[in-house]
């Protein structure tokens, strides 16, 4: 059996095709990042696929080790800032050229570059710089003068202080404000957080438009990068005068029916600076204290009833300070029914008084007016020197002054009485009587009424005796002389007596033997002074024999 073997050949065409590289997706060709940015900090993803669906591998090159490319997945990678320790610096570089080269499992690659620019660090912000604010040289301490919004691009720590005051002073400080401290500011499509920066007016020394009306603060806010600077005006606005709203003023009361603490007028004042004022009573024309004004409530009232005041008329210089400078108005109070006092219509006045005026004799009547027939009338009095009151003494009925004792002008040759009316709503006064005591003269006198001497008969001319009279005179400066009363009896024609001494001798030749002149007797010696006073004294006289 034979077998037939059929061979068919099949030619068969092979081509060979080509792979396809890898396709990187989504890269930018630029990106931008900030001189400090973080490590680790991705600054670019992509992503990368194959047409042959091979399997693909990346990395990247230039940048040194400042970059890295991170695979996230087999087709998603990123690019980040693998160290910044040394940081990126826009000065020295401002931009790296990145190439990123994928390769497939067949070796075929492809590339792309990427051109990361470096943006400076910017320096903080200072968002609506004031240029000036207005302060008025009253401000009180810890007073907030201006809010400054202050914000960093980057996010940076910082710190804000005032670098300048001109002129110097120690008025103003820089703080954050602990009520609104940090927050979050809409820029752009992001938010930026802030810091609100507050100005304060501070208690060391007062603000004086007078001396410096404008100070020029400068400030500045930092990071680690850099510092931004502006400038504040502080325009200091003078002291406004406080203003009264209701003076000048007029009211009217009834003197009689007005008592004490009646609420008389309520003063009002405005001060654009201040709403802490001070009242007072500067003057009263006429003057007086009837009426008085509360420092804080401003109301003016009355002392005491008004029935005892004179004056129908008031005018109260009333002032209001805010503490600095001080405004003046006038209130004028008329008063109706007022009071009249009564008066003494003859003092002041002088009168003379004899010194020998009898006790009990009137020297002077006061005539007193009181208008009101209703009011009863006291008088009072004092005496000057007051140790000799007593010698004078007033009715108040009849109204005279008396003498009330023995005037003597040689102990006290004036007297002042002062007197002074009321009718017991007021008072006027004192008035003043001047007392001139006029002298008399009064004759001289005996320190006693008897004297007793003797001696020895002898002839005339002899026969000397002293009694040792000691004679006074009330008058000063009056002298006396002596003198025997011969008129008495017959006895005293026996003797002459020396007017000066008071030495008594014969005036006859005594002889008691003889019986004709007595062995003793009275004699009445007299003094008599420059007025021709005469004083008598008995002077007992006794004579013995030889």
């Amino acid at each position: 059996m034979s077998v037939t073997v059929i061979v068919f050949t099949l030619l068969s065409t092979i081509q060979l095709i080509y792979g396809s590289p890898p396709d990187i997706q989504d890269l930018n060709f630029t990106v931008s990042v900030d001189e400090n940015t973080e490590t680790l900090t991705t600054i670019e993803t992509f992503s990368v696929s194959d047409p042959d669906e091979d399997s693909v591998s990346c990395n990247l090159a230039g940048g040194g080790t400042l970059f890295n490319l991170y695979s996230a997945s087999a087709t998603s990678y990123a690019i980040n800032v693998l160290s910044n320790s040394a940081g990126f610096n826009y000065d020295s570089t401002p931009s790296y050229t990145l190439s990123v080269n994928c390769t497939d499992i067949n070796g075929e690659s492809t590339s792309s570059s990427i051109q990361v620019d470096i943006n400076p660090d910017q320096t903080p912000t200072i968002t609506h710089p004031p240029s000036a604010v207005k302060v008025s040289e009253n401000t009180v301490a810890l007073t907030s003068l201006y809010n400054l919004t202050v914000t960093d691009p980057e996010d940076d720590p910082m710190y804000c202080n005032l670098t300048n005051v001109n002129p110097s002073s120690n008025s103003f400080a820089m703080w954050i404000d602990t009520f609104s401290g940090n927050y979050y500011e809409t820029i752009g499509v992001g938010k930026e957080k802030g810091v609100r920066q507050t100005i304060y007016l501070l208690g060391s020394q007062r603000l004086d438009y007078s001396t410096v009306p404008l100070y020029t603060l400068r400030f500045a806010c930092s990071d680690s990068w850099g510092t931004s600077t502006s400038t504040l005006i502080v325009e200091i606005t003078p002291n406004m005068y406080p203003v009264f709203t209701n003076l000048p003023g007029t009211v009217t009361f009834s003197a009689s029916s007005t008592g004490v603490g009646t609420s008389i007028f309520n003063v009002t004042a405005t001060d654009v600076d201040s709403s802490i004022l001070t009242y007072s009573i500067e003057a009263s024309n006429p003057s007086t204290s009837v009426f008085q004004i509360n420092s804080a409530t401003c109301a003016v009232t009355n002392t005491q009833h008004l029935k005892y005041v004179l004056n129908s008329v008031y005018y109260l210089t009333i002032k209001v300070t805010d503490g600095k400078d001080s405004t003046n108005g006038t209130l004028t109070i008329i008063l109706t029914n007022v009071n009249t006092a009564p008066t003494i219509q003859n003092l002041d006045s002088s009168i003379s008084v004899l010194e020998t005026t009898a006790s009990g004799s009137a020297i002077y009547t006061l005539v007193i007016v009181e208008p009101n027939p209703y009011d009863t009338v006291t008088t009072s009095y004092s005496v000057t020197p007051a140790d000799k009151s007593s010698l004078f003494s007033f009715d108040p009925t009849t109204l005279k002054l008396s003498v009330n004792g023995t005037l003597d002008y040689e102990t006290q040759s004036s007297f002042t009485i002062k007197f002074t009316v009321t009718d017991g709503k007021a008072s006027s006064g004192p008035y003043t009587l001047t007392i001139t005591i006029k002298d008399e003269n009064e004759a001289c006198f005996f320190d006693r009424t008897k004297y007793f001497t003797s001696t020895y008969e002898a002839s005339s001319g002899l026969g000397s005796m002293d009694p040792g009279f000691i004679v006074s005179d009330h008058d000063n400066g009056d002298t006396y002389t002596l003198s025997i009363q011969t008129s008495a009896s017959v006895f005293g024609n026996y003797f002459k007596i020396d007017s000066a001494s008071g030495i008594i001798t014969f005036a006859v030749n005594y002889d008691v033997d003889q019986g004709a002149y007595p062995s003793s007797g009275n004699l009445i010696v007299i003094c008599t002074d420059t007025g021709n006073a005469m004083g008598e004294y008995t002077n007992l006289f006794c004579s013995h024999d030889i």
